[in-house]
Parts: C-alpha cells; sequence; structure tokens
C-alpha cells in the first residue's frame, strides 16, 4: 500500500521530531539521526512512488534557489536549525491538507488563512 503525500510528511516529520533524531548533511548520520530526506526514506524508501511526491511538498516552500528538488530540499534543511526544519515540515504539511481538503470540499477561507499563516511564519525565519 502506497502511503499519501500527507502521511509520508507527517511520518517523515515524526522521525526528526527531537533535536537528537535530526541532523545536516546526511540522510543518515550512522547514529540514529536523519536529514529531511533521510527522514522521508526513512517512511518510504527513495524508489517508492510516494517518496518524490513528498520531496516535491518541501521543495516547493524551501528558501533555495537550487534547481533540482531533492537538491533544494538537502539545503533547506543544511541551512537551518532543528526548529525551523521542523516549522517546514508543519507548512508543507499544512499546505498539502489545505491541497487535500480542496479537492474533496473546495477551498476553505479559515483553513486557506491557516496555511497562508504558516507559510509566513516560516518564511519570517531568519536563516541559521
Amino acid at each position: 500500500m502506497t502511503l499519501s503525500t500527507l502521511e509520508v510528511l507527517e511520518r517523515a516529520r515524526a522521525v526528526i521530531a527531537r533535536p537528537e533524531y535530526w541532523c545536516t548533511h546526511y540522510r543518515d548520520n550512522g547514529q540514529g539521526a536523519h536529514c529531511a530526506l533521510g527522514a522521508i526514506d526513512v517512511v518510504v524508501h527513495h524508489t517508492d512512488s510516494a517518496y518524490m511526491p513528498a520531496v516535491n511538498a518541501l521543495s516547493a516552500l524551501a528558501d533555495t534557489t537550487m534547481e533540482y528538488p531533492t537538491m533544494r530540499v538537502a539545503q533547506h534543511n543544511n541551512n537551518h536549525d532543528h526548529p525551523q526544519v521542523l516549522a517546514w515540515f508543519d507548512a508543507a504539511i499544512a499546505a498539502e491538507r489545505q491541497r487535500v481538503a480542496s479537492l474533496f470540499a473546495g477551498s476553505d477561507d479559515a483553513q486557506a488563512a491557516q496555511v497562508e499563516a504558516a507559510i509566513e511564519a516560516l518564511l519570517e525565519q531568519p536563516v541559521a
């Protein structure tokens, strides 16, 4: 069974929720910590069809000039601290919830405002 993008993002965030399980520059640092891409890889292998949609959801909110989605995610992860990376996941999760909700119920102004606020908060955070 393939996980939805929302499920992958939520589970990947849970993988790195505690600071000791998050790292920069390595998908897996060999001591139980993962970067954003590594956390997604823990949830679904990078060859799984659910992998790239989750990467693309994070990539869309990454503040980097890199061209390829995986590189955008890696660079954003490496240039931010743990709370900022979690906030980035939260914004991507909120955006995905909004996208899914709009498919079934049309656009909800209150939920759209929540997504916009989460994205704004993410973008206002200083780069580490």
